[in-house]
């Protein structure tokens, strides 16, 4: 065989190998990209499961409303609110997984799916916002209901929560 010869024979195996890898890289990525989608979703189906608890407890708080039981209609509104906070936990991991999934589908050069997971993180992160907002105004009417009981002690710790959620919300582009 000839130098010419062998030279291209080189250059095609790198050729060659060179190909094999970009497509195995593409595989890897898609299959990344896969598991962050699947994470993403099971993340949302937490997000939306308790988003859906805590409409329930603001609804069986209504029951409670005046006195003697607005205690057990307060105490139903602060756990409304920590299933809205944990809530929005969830869709803000949501997010991050689909904007995950999103990097991993461009690298996979899959650009249909990786627009869809950019719209359904952004989908998430109006989520993550709009149960925050919900559980900030849940707080307050707790605050206020623990304080027309005169349980202050509640009302300090709602009122913490309610702190959290307004610095968090700042935080929020």
């Amino acid at each position: 065989m000839s130098q010419q010869g062998l030279l291209k024979l080189i250059v095609a195996m790198m050729l060659c190998l060179a190909l094999s890898h970009g497509y195995l890289a593409q595989a890897r990525a898609q299959e990344s990209a896969e598991k962050w989608e699947e994470l993403a979703s099971i993340q949302l189906e937490v997000a939306t499961g308790y988003d859906s608890e805590a409409e329930a407890r603001i609804k069986e708080a209504f029951q409670y409303w005046s006195p003697p039981d607005s205690g057990v209609a307060a105490d139903l509104l602060n756990r409304a609110g920590d299933n809205k906070f944990i809530a929005f936990e969830s869709y803000q991991k949501a997010n991050t997984n689909w904007e995950n999934a999103a990097r991993a589908y461009g690298t996979a050069r899959d650009d249909i799916r990786a627009m869809e997971a950019r719209g359904n993180a952004v989908k998430s992160k109006e989520a993550a916002k709009r149960t925050l907002r919900e559980g900030t105004e849940i707080y307050k009417a707790a605050a206020n209901m623990y304080e027309s009981t005169s349980n202050l002690e509640k009302k300090w710790e709602v009122i913490g929560k309610l702190a959290r959620n307004i610095e968090r919300l700042m935080g929020l582009k």
